[in-house]
C-alpha cells in the first residue's frame, strides 16, 4: 500500500468531525503529508483549519459544521501538551461574567506562541511558562472582581 493509500485509509476511517495535524502522520515525510492533505482539501475530503491543522467536516444537509475556534485552540494546546488560559474580555466572558463576545481570543500557553484567523475570527496564544500562568490566573481573578464592582461579586459568587 503506498503512502498516498495509507494516509487516506486513515481519513477515511476516521470520525467526521476529526482534527488531523500533519505530524499526526509522523512515520510519513512531513512535506509530503502537507501537499497530500493540501490536495485532500482541494478534492473536498478535508477542511484547513490553520497551517498543518485539517479537519474532516460534519456534512449536514445545510452544509458542513466547523469546530469552535476554542475548540481549535483547546486541540492544539492538548496536542503540544500545553496549558493554555484565556485573558482579558474573553475571560470575562468565558466566566459568565460579560455578555460581551470578544471577537479577538487571546491565551498565554506554555506552548509555542501562535496567531490562527479562523472563520473571520483572530485567536492568538502567548508564550508564557508555568508560574507566569498560576499568576495570571490569580490577576484575572482580580480583575473580574475589579470590572464588575463588589455588587456584582455578591450577586455571581454567593
Amino acid at each position: 500500500m503506498t503512502i498516498q493509500e495509507q494516509i487516506k485509509q486513515r481519513i477515511d476511517e476516521a470520525e467526521p468531525g476529526t482534527v488531523f495535524f500533519v505530524n499526526d502522520f509522523a512515520e510519513f515525510d512531513n512535506e509530503y503529508v502537507s501537499k497530500l492533505l493540501s490536495t485532500m482539501k482541494g478534492f473536498g475530503v478535508l477542511e484547513r483549519l490553520a497551517k498543518g491543522i485539517y479537519y474532516k467536516p460534519i456534512v449536514t444537509n445545510y452544509g458542513n459544521v466547523y469546530p469552535s475556534a476554542e475548540k481549535i485552540v483547546k486541540l492544539i494546546a492538548e496536542h503540544e501538551n500545553a496549558e493554555i488560559l484565556p485573558t482579558g474580555e474573553y475571560a470575562l466572558n468565558a466566566l459568565g461574567l460579560s455578555t460581551q463576545v470578544p471577537m479577538k481570543a487571546i491565551y498565554l500557553t506554555t506552548g509555542s506562541p501562535r496567531t490562527i484567523n479562523y472563520r473571520e475570527q483572530e485567536n492568538k496564544t502567548e508564550a508564557q511558562n508555568s508560574q507566569h500562568i498560576f499568576v495570571s490566573q490569580q490577576v484575572n481573578a482580580i480583575t473580574c472582581f475589579s470590572t464588575q464592582g463588589k455588587g456584582a461579586i455578591k450577586h455571581n459568587f454567593c
